[in-house]
């Protein structure tokens, strides 16, 4: 029966791409149905969810989707790699399109969200690739392309940031993509989201002002974003200072980076 249950799952699939321009929601109904009431059965075979969805979402919303990150939420360490990996992988195709669309990104972030409460090795398992790919498309994508992922990073740290102590690892993204990133306009980018988190978020940083700090060190390295870091850390310091108790040393590392490789003006 379970050869039967891909046959149906491929067969569905099939009929929607061969019916473009016929109403397809029954069909895409069927097919969601199965992924959110049986996700344990579709194992290696997200994939052909991922896609399906994927397609669909061009040219309807899709509110069902929510029903189905509840349900992969359940699924045992193996199968919810698995899930990952798939959705990663729809999300590098949605990415590569003219123009580029962020749709599967997205649901990769939701996804992370809803199992953020999973053991520490079931978790790191999510957001390890989750991770790499942040970085690795923002790093080869286009301006606008990376401008969606440096906004959808930055609107989930701010949503990770209150369910969890592991607010460093949330900020690593941004500080790998400032260091990959060969675009001063994407460093820039960079810096106001990482000015804005500190200002917005910092109830909640603890260890990540660590890597608030490391973003803000290495800009001064680049005399075209120099300014915008300086601007960052005087922010920082002149408003957040009570935050910054335990991070003294972080603070005063960074003003040395600016004595020693900032511009006159600072």
């Amino acid at each position: 029966w379970w050869w039967q249950l891909w046959e149906t799952f491929e067969a569905i699939w099939k009929r929607i791409q061969s019916w473009r321009n016929s109403p397809i929601k029954n069909y895409s109904r069927i097919l969601l149905d199965c992924a959110s009431e049986t996700p344990w059965a579709i194992r290696s075979r997200w994939d052909l969810i991922f896609r399906t969805i994927s397609y669909l979402s061009q040219s309807m919303e899709l509110p069902e989707f929510d029903e189905i990150v509840v349900s992969i939420s359940s699924l045992n360490e193996l199968d919810l790699t698995s899930c990952v990996e798939s959705l990663i992988q729809i999300s590098k195709s949605e990415l590569n399109e003219s123009p580029p669309r962020c749709s599967s990104l997205i649901r990769l972030i939701s996804i992370g969200y809803w199992n953020i409460h999973r053991a520490p090795s079931v978790w790191w398992k999510i957001w390890k690739p989750l991770e790499r790919h942040l970085v690795h498309a923002c790093s080869r994508g286009s301006l606008s392309t990376s401008e969606c992922i440096i906004n959808l990073t930055q609107d989930m740290i701010s949503k990770y940031i209150h369910t969890t102590f592991r607010t460093r690892c949330f900020l690593q993204p941004l500080l790998d993509i400032f260091e990959q990133h060969t675009f001063d306009q994407v460093k820039e980018m960079v810096i106001r989201k990482t000015k804005r988190i500190a200002t917005e978020e910092c109830r909640y940083l603890g260890d990540g002002w660590k890597t608030i700090f490391s973003i803000i060190s290495l800009s001064t390295y680049n005399s075209n974003v120099s300014n915008s870091g300086f601007d960052c850390l005087e922010r920082t310091v002149s408003t957040k200072l009570k935050y910054l108790d335990k991070y003294v040393i972080e603070v005063l590392h960074t003003i040395g980076s600016f004595v020693c490789h900032g511009s006159s003006n600072q």
